[in-house]
């Protein structure tokens, strides 16, 4: 439950994570957890922030329930989710972030860049870290850059 009241002047933060799986193998745990990231986009501001952060979703949860999925399938529900989500984002003034990280949709730099050339809005971006893009193949290396 959201509170009644809020001081005039929030203390803020940089941004707000909302965690939440886009790709959810569940079609209704997924629309549920898309609407409680869409509905902290609209709070955001009286929390301080404009910046609104999740990851892009688990693959091998995804890949439990469906098997014989491809990346492209789950590479489409990520970004039919995003489009939504980017979508409440510019209603409300304010910014949805991805954020890579190994296991997840989006696990590598060109992935970042491709997400932000499928979904072209001023609302949309990426939350940089660069330690969730480390692995074991690519931990020895000192450029993210291929």
């Amino acid at each position: 439950m959201w509170p009644t009241a809020l001081p005039r002047k929030a203390s803020g933060s940089a941004c707000w994570d909302r965690y939440i799986n886009p790709i959810h193998p569940n079609p209704e745990l997924r629309r549920e957890q898309i609407d409680r990231f869409k509905e902290h986009l609209r709070f955001a501001r009286d929390f301080g922030t404009s910046l609104v952060a999740t990851e892009t979703g688990s693959v091998q949860a995804y890949l439990e329930a469906y098997p014989d999925s491809t990346e492209e399938d789950r590479w489409s529900l990520l970004r039919s989710a995003v489009k939504e989500m980017v979508e409440e984002a510019e209603h409300w003034g304010v910014y949805a972030v991805i954020e890579a990280s190994q296991n997840e949709v989006v696990r590598t730099p060109e992935q970042m860049k491709r997400s932000l050339e499928e979904v072209p809005s001023s609302h949309f971006g990426v939350l940089m870290d660069p330690v969730n893009l480390l692995n074991a193949a690519n931990h020895d290396r000192r450029s993210m850059r291929s």
